[in-house]
């Protein structure tokens, strides 16, 4: 936190890196502010008054922000605790695009963020920390308040195999020369460790609604969870 801060209030930055914008005394406050209300959520208790997500105070990271369904889970706490989405919750990372280190552009990195690390990748002691992050992710999809039971159908044929998934409703808008349509599809995030192969052409079965997914399934940075577009059928 403290480099960070640093980082976006310096009056230069170091050698070889860049940054959109710089931080005023104000907007500094306001940023460790709103970032200490989110770190603190992640590591409150579940089963406490905060009924945070319980991250390990030693497994806290900015690393986790990577994570699209850590933020969702925040954005979910937020409204449940004030009955509204947080301002910024379209945008919020800290960091903008273009804050970068030396010989990478932001287009660069945000490639990696979708390229699935392996076991090879990970440097000494790493593991122990994905391991965190993996137990993190399971007790998000297990969360009765997010994660739903499915059936998940390999091929659209199998007999299916019972999985966790969180859903969400992002429309997709499709241009057709001059015209344009709305085109209702589904998200579905669904752990790795459940559905390492799931593919184009599978069902997810929510109850009395099946859906198909469509496209290829996206992957986080560390291949823990598969973003998948559906549609229902």
């Amino acid at each position: 936190m403290a480099d960070l801060v640093r980082f976006k209030t310096a009056t230069l930055t170091a050698f070889g890196y860049q940054r959109n914008g710089v931080w005023g005394e104000e907007t500094a406050s306001q940023k460790v502010e709103h970032l200490g209300l989110m770190f603190g959520a992640l590591a409150a208790s579940p089963s406490g008054a905060v009924h945070g997500f319980g991250v390990p105070l030693e497994n806290l990271s900015f690393s986790l922000l990577v994570f699209p369904i850590v933020w969702d889970w925040y954005i979910q706490w937020r409204e449940r605790r004030r009955g509204t989405t947080p301002t910024g919750a379209v945008r919020p990372s800290p960091l903008q695009p273009s804050d970068r280190g030396r010989g990478g552009g932001g287009r660069g990195v945000a490639k990696q963020h979708h390229r699935p690390c392996s076991a090879q990748c990970l440097l000494p002691g790493e593991r122990s920390v994905i391991d965190a992050f993996a137990s993190a992710i399971d007790a998000l999809f297990a969360d009765p308040n997010i994660g739903e039971d499915a059936l998940w159908k390999a091929g659209g044929v199998s007999g299916g195999a019972a999985v966790r998934v969180i859903r969400k409703s992002p429309d997709r808008v499709a241009e057709f020369g001059d015209s344009r349509a709305v085109l209702p599809t589904v998200g579905i995030d669904i752990s790795r460790s459940q559905a390492a192969t799931i593919a184009e052409g599978d069902l997810i079965l929510i109850g009395a609604e099946t859906y198909r997914i469509i496209g290829e399934p996206m992957g986080d940075a560390l291949g823990l969870v598969s973003a998948c577009e559906a549609v229902q059928v």
